[in-house]
Protein backbone atom coordinates (compact mmCIF):
# COMPACT_ATOMS: atom_id res chain seq x y z
CA UNK A 1 0.00 0.00 0.00
CA UNK A 2 1.82 3.37 -1.08
CA UNK A 3 1.51 5.99 2.32
CA UNK A 4 0.57 9.46 2.09
CA UNK A 5 4.36 10.82 1.51
CA UNK A 6 4.99 8.74 -1.50
CA UNK A 7 0.79 9.77 -2.70
CA UNK A 8 1.37 13.77 -2.32
CA UNK A 9 5.11 12.59 -4.47
CA UNK A 10 3.52 11.59 -6.96
CA UNK A 11 0.42 13.85 -7.54
CA UNK A 12 2.81 16.69 -7.88
CA UNK A 13 6.18 15.81 -8.88
CA UNK A 14 5.57 12.39 -11.54
CA UNK A 15 3.10 14.27 -13.36
CA UNK A 16 5.48 17.11 -14.11
CA UNK A 17 7.97 14.63 -15.40
CA UNK A 18 5.20 12.97 -17.76
CA UNK A 19 4.65 16.24 -19.73
CA UNK A 20 8.08 17.49 -20.11
CA UNK A 21 9.89 14.50 -20.96
CA UNK A 22 11.96 16.68 -23.79
CA UNK A 23 14.01 19.58 -23.99
CA UNK A 24 13.50 22.10 -26.80
CA UNK A 25 17.22 23.05 -26.37
CA UNK A 26 20.27 22.71 -24.44
CA UNK A 27 22.88 25.01 -23.40
CA UNK A 28 25.95 25.72 -21.81
CA UNK A 29 26.80 21.51 -21.66
CA UNK A 30 29.97 20.55 -20.32
CA UNK A 31 31.30 17.07 -21.02
CA UNK A 32 33.70 14.34 -19.05
CA UNK A 33 34.79 10.94 -20.34
CA UNK A 34 36.33 7.96 -18.83
CA UNK A 35 39.95 6.93 -19.47
CA UNK A 36 39.13 4.56 -21.95
CA UNK A 37 36.72 7.11 -23.26
CA UNK A 38 34.03 4.37 -23.66
CA UNK A 39 31.80 6.49 -20.65
CA UNK A 40 30.78 9.61 -21.32
CA UNK A 41 28.18 12.13 -18.64
CA UNK A 42 27.11 15.56 -20.65
CA UNK A 43 25.15 17.96 -17.80
CA UNK A 44 23.67 20.85 -19.57
CA UNK A 45 20.91 23.55 -19.13
CA UNK A 46 18.07 22.76 -20.95
CA UNK A 47 14.13 24.11 -21.49
CA UNK A 48 11.02 21.59 -21.25
CA UNK A 49 8.83 21.56 -23.88
CA UNK A 50 6.12 22.76 -21.63
CA UNK A 51 7.57 26.03 -21.32
CA UNK A 52 8.34 25.53 -17.89
CA UNK A 53 11.47 26.97 -15.89
CA UNK A 54 14.77 25.79 -17.84
CA UNK A 55 16.62 23.25 -16.06
CA UNK A 56 19.89 21.21 -14.95
CA UNK A 57 19.84 17.98 -17.37
CA UNK A 58 22.30 15.03 -17.93
CA UNK A 59 22.85 12.46 -20.48
CA UNK A 60 25.23 9.49 -20.00
CA UNK A 61 26.72 7.75 -23.13
CA UNK A 62 28.08 4.04 -23.56
CA UNK A 63 30.36 2.99 -25.71
CA UNK A 64 29.50 5.67 -28.45
CA UNK A 65 25.57 5.54 -27.70
CA UNK A 66 23.17 6.97 -25.50
CA UNK A 67 22.24 4.76 -22.41
CA UNK A 68 20.94 7.32 -20.00
CA UNK A 69 18.69 9.95 -22.23
CA UNK A 70 18.02 13.57 -21.04
CA UNK A 71 16.75 13.45 -17.48
CA UNK A 72 16.31 16.18 -15.12
CA UNK A 73 18.40 16.98 -11.93
CA UNK A 74 17.82 19.21 -8.98
CA UNK A 75 16.16 19.35 -5.08
CA UNK A 76 13.05 20.41 -3.95
CA UNK A 77 13.55 22.29 -0.87
CA UNK A 78 10.74 21.93 1.10
CA UNK A 79 8.53 25.90 1.02
CA UNK A 80 11.02 27.33 -1.80
CA UNK A 81 10.20 28.06 -5.34
CA UNK A 82 11.46 27.29 -7.49
CA UNK A 83 13.39 24.55 -7.09
CA UNK A 84 17.05 23.70 -6.65
CA UNK A 85 18.36 23.45 -9.86
CA UNK A 86 15.98 25.72 -11.70
CA UNK A 87 17.19 28.50 -13.32
CA UNK A 88 20.45 27.67 -13.29
CA UNK A 89 23.32 30.30 -14.14
CA UNK A 90 26.88 28.58 -14.73
CA UNK A 91 29.52 30.15 -13.27
CA UNK A 92 32.58 27.50 -13.32
CA UNK A 93 33.28 24.60 -13.95
CA UNK A 94 36.77 22.40 -13.54
CA UNK A 95 38.01 18.70 -14.52
CA UNK A 96 40.93 16.57 -13.18
CA UNK A 97 42.02 14.55 -16.23
CA UNK A 98 45.19 13.06 -14.50
CA UNK A 99 46.36 9.61 -14.65
CA UNK A 100 46.44 9.20 -11.00
CA UNK A 101 43.34 7.40 -10.25
CA UNK A 102 40.64 5.26 -11.97
CA UNK A 103 38.19 8.13 -13.23
CA UNK A 104 38.16 11.81 -14.64
CA UNK A 105 36.49 14.53 -12.58
CA UNK A 106 34.22 16.91 -13.43
CA UNK A 107 32.76 20.38 -11.04
CA UNK A 108 30.51 22.19 -12.35
CA UNK A 109 29.05 25.13 -10.58
CA UNK A 110 25.59 27.21 -10.85
CA UNK A 111 24.26 30.04 -9.59
CA UNK A 112 19.78 30.22 -9.49
CA UNK A 113 19.25 33.25 -11.63
CA UNK A 114 16.57 35.14 -10.04
CA UNK A 115 17.07 34.37 -6.20
CA UNK A 116 19.27 36.04 -3.83
CA UNK A 117 22.04 33.81 -4.41
CA UNK A 118 21.49 30.17 -4.16
CA UNK A 119 23.77 27.96 -4.88
CA UNK A 120 23.96 23.87 -6.72
CA UNK A 121 27.41 22.54 -7.33
CA UNK A 122 27.75 19.06 -9.35
CA UNK A 123 30.70 17.15 -9.22
CA UNK A 124 31.07 13.97 -11.66
CA UNK A 125 33.75 11.40 -11.79
CA UNK A 126 33.83 8.96 -14.97
CA UNK A 127 34.74 5.46 -14.51
CA UNK A 128 35.15 2.96 -17.31
CA UNK A 129 32.19 0.79 -16.34
CA UNK A 130 29.85 3.84 -15.12
CA UNK A 131 29.61 7.47 -13.83
CA UNK A 132 28.79 8.31 -10.61
CA UNK A 133 27.75 12.41 -9.62
CA UNK A 134 26.56 14.18 -6.50
CA UNK A 135 24.74 17.83 -5.61
CA UNK A 136 26.98 19.79 -3.38
CA UNK A 137 25.13 23.25 -2.02
CA UNK A 138 27.34 25.68 -0.79
CA UNK A 139 26.68 27.75 1.92
CA UNK A 140 24.84 30.94 1.08
CA UNK A 141 22.41 33.48 3.74
CA UNK A 142 19.56 31.55 0.98
CA UNK A 143 20.20 28.53 2.40
CA UNK A 144 21.84 28.53 5.65
CA UNK A 145 19.33 25.93 6.68
CA UNK A 146 18.29 23.30 3.89
CA UNK A 147 14.96 21.35 4.67
CA UNK A 148 14.90 19.38 1.46
CA UNK A 149 11.16 17.70 0.73
CA UNK A 150 12.51 15.33 -1.61
CA UNK A 151 14.95 14.70 -4.75
CA UNK A 152 13.96 15.20 -8.42
CA UNK A 153 17.21 13.43 -10.21
CA UNK A 154 15.88 11.24 -12.72
CA UNK A 155 17.07 7.96 -14.86
CA UNK A 156 15.82 7.89 -18.23
CA UNK A 157 16.76 4.99 -20.00
CA UNK A 158 16.36 4.84 -23.89
CA UNK A 159 15.57 1.39 -24.79
CA UNK A 160 14.24 -0.75 -21.55
CA UNK A 161 10.51 -2.45 -22.38
CA UNK A 162 10.79 -4.28 -18.88
CA UNK A 163 10.60 -0.58 -17.26
CA UNK A 164 7.50 1.05 -19.52
CA UNK A 165 5.60 -2.07 -18.96
CA UNK A 166 5.78 -1.49 -14.97
CA UNK A 167 2.64 0.64 -13.83
CA UNK A 168 3.50 4.13 -13.04
CA UNK A 169 3.90 5.05 -9.49
CA UNK A 170 5.90 1.39 -8.59
CA UNK A 171 8.59 1.81 -6.10
CA UNK A 172 12.27 0.08 -6.51
CA UNK A 173 14.68 0.07 -3.83
CA UNK A 174 18.22 0.54 -5.00
CA UNK A 175 20.46 -0.76 -5.82
CA UNK A 176 18.51 -1.33 -8.95
CA UNK A 177 19.66 -3.25 -12.12
CA UNK A 178 18.09 -3.71 -15.26
CA UNK A 179 18.68 -4.71 -18.64
CA UNK A 180 19.03 -2.37 -21.55
CA UNK A 181 19.36 -3.32 -25.23
CA UNK A 182 22.85 -1.30 -26.60
CA UNK A 183 24.72 -1.30 -23.01
CA UNK A 184 24.06 -4.64 -21.42
CA UNK A 185 22.94 -4.80 -18.03
CA UNK A 186 22.91 -1.48 -16.41
CA UNK A 187 22.57 -0.72 -12.17
CA UNK A 188 21.43 2.44 -10.19
CA UNK A 189 22.93 2.68 -7.15
CA UNK A 190 23.96 4.82 -4.15
CA UNK A 191 26.68 5.61 -1.56
CA UNK A 192 25.09 7.31 1.17
CA UNK A 193 26.33 10.25 3.56
CA UNK A 194 25.62 9.61 7.43
CA UNK A 195 22.06 11.49 8.36
CA UNK A 196 20.58 11.66 4.70
CA UNK A 197 17.93 9.45 4.06
CA UNK A 198 18.73 6.42 1.26
CA UNK A 199 17.13 6.91 -1.81
CA UNK A 200 14.35 4.80 -3.83
CA UNK A 201 13.37 4.95 -7.65
CA UNK A 202 9.82 5.75 -8.66
CA UNK A 203 8.47 4.91 -12.35
CA UNK A 204 7.57 8.47 -13.97
CA UNK A 205 5.84 6.61 -16.83
CA UNK A 206 7.60 5.13 -20.33
CA UNK A 207 11.40 4.44 -19.77
CA UNK A 208 11.61 7.01 -16.62
CA UNK A 209 12.57 6.46 -12.95
CA UNK A 210 12.88 9.28 -10.62
CA UNK A 211 14.26 9.26 -7.34
CA UNK A 212 12.13 9.46 -3.65
CA UNK A 213 13.29 10.19 -0.41
CA UNK A 214 11.69 8.69 2.38
CA UNK A 215 9.59 11.46 4.40
CA UNK A 216 10.90 12.24 7.77
CA UNK A 217 9.65 11.23 11.43
CA UNK A 218 9.12 14.63 12.61
CA UNK A 219 7.83 16.35 9.51
CA UNK A 220 6.26 14.54 6.65
CA UNK A 221 7.53 17.55 4.62
CA UNK A 222 10.87 17.18 5.01
CA UNK A 223 12.73 13.89 4.20
CA UNK A 224 16.45 15.51 4.96
CA UNK A 225 16.65 18.44 7.82
CA UNK A 226 20.12 20.10 7.90
CA UNK A 227 22.59 23.29 7.31
CA UNK A 228 24.64 24.01 4.59
CA UNK A 229 27.62 23.70 2.85
CA UNK A 230 25.92 20.26 2.20
CA UNK A 231 27.18 16.87 -0.08
CA UNK A 232 24.35 14.58 -1.23
CA UNK A 233 25.32 10.96 -1.60
CA UNK A 234 26.92 9.75 -5.06
CA UNK A 235 24.42 8.81 -7.56
CA UNK A 236 25.97 5.81 -9.29
CA UNK A 237 25.17 4.18 -12.82
CA UNK A 238 26.91 1.38 -13.62
CA UNK A 239 27.13 -1.09 -16.85
CA UNK A 240 28.06 -4.79 -17.16
CA UNK A 241 27.77 -7.74 -18.67
CA UNK A 242 25.78 -9.54 -16.40
CA UNK A 243 23.12 -9.10 -13.56
CA UNK A 244 25.91 -9.14 -11.29
CA UNK A 245 28.50 -7.23 -12.61
CA UNK A 246 28.08 -3.94 -10.53
CA UNK A 247 29.18 -4.97 -7.56
CA UNK A 248 32.65 -6.00 -8.99
CA UNK A 249 32.88 -2.82 -11.04
CA UNK A 250 35.44 -0.31 -10.75
CA UNK A 251 32.96 2.05 -10.19
CA UNK A 252 31.46 0.52 -7.24
CA UNK A 253 34.62 -0.44 -6.08
CA UNK A 254 35.80 2.86 -6.27
CA UNK A 255 33.01 5.05 -4.41
CA UNK A 256 32.78 2.24 -1.25
CA UNK A 257 36.61 2.87 -0.16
Amino acid sequence: MVGEPLVLFMRFLIPALLICPVALFAQDERRITSPNGQVEFRIFVAQPNDGDLAQLAYQVFYRGKPAIDLSWMGLDIDAQQPELGQKPGLTHWSEDTANNHPYHSLTVEYIQEGTVGRRLNVEVRAFDDGVAFRYIVPRVTALFDIPIHDEGTGFSFVDDDAIARTPVYTKFDVPFVTREPGPGWVAIAEVGEANYPPMALVHAGGNDLVTHLAPGAENPNVAYAGKTPLTCPWRLIIFGFDKDHFRQSETFRDMNR
